[in-house]
Order: C-alpha cells, then structure tokens, then sequence
C-alpha cells in the first residue's frame, strides 16, 4: 500500500546540489572511524552506460578548451554517525546519570 499523505517528489537538480554541514568542528584521525562497505547504490546498466557517454563528452569537450576534469576515484557516503568522544572517566559516568534520569 502506497502512502498518500506524502506525495513521491523527485528532486530538483539544486535541491541535489545543495550542499548541508552535518557537523561542525575540529577533528583529527583519531577522532574519526571509517568503515568501506559494498555500495548500498542500486546499478541500472542502460543508465550507467548513457553516463558513460555523458561524461565522456565532457571529457573531450574540456580537452578541446584546454581544461582538465577531475576523473579520480569518488566515494560515496552511505551513512554517518556522530557521538561524542568522552574520554574522562567522571564524564563517563555523569552520562550514565543523564541517561538513567531520561528513563
């Protein structure tokens, strides 16, 4: 059964362009973790190919001005959790108190 109250709506191409700032700071490696999983990303081979096309005449019409595109490895971001870093025992345990309140 399909839900009415919210319409399907495919999105604009500046809606899909509008970047957003999940979060905020200062961060170093130690303070993320990454892990590479298989792409949740569903494949359609005639689409994939017209893209392939697509970009290929980007390509050549960038070598024909002069420019350069970047043609690089990408990643895709499937996900991202952000919990804070707490790494003083007393910190530890006044989060456990907050938690146990919010019960």
């Amino acid at each position: 059964m399909k839900n009415l109250s919210q319409p399907n709506k495919r999105k604009t191409q500046t809606e899909k362009l509008n970047p957003k700032i999940l979060v905020t700071g200062n961060f170093g490696p130690k303070d993320l973790q990454i892990r590479i999983k298989k792409s949740n990303r569903e494949v359609n081979p005639l689409i994939e190919s017209e893209l392939d096309q697509i970009w290929q005449n980007i390509k050549n019409k960038s070598k024909q001005a002069g420019k350069k595109c970047y043609d690089g490895t990408l990643y895709r971001l499937n996900n991202i959790i952000i919990q804070p870093k707490i790494s003083e025992p007393r910190e530890r345990e006044r989060e456990r108190e907050r938690e146990s309140c919010a019960q």
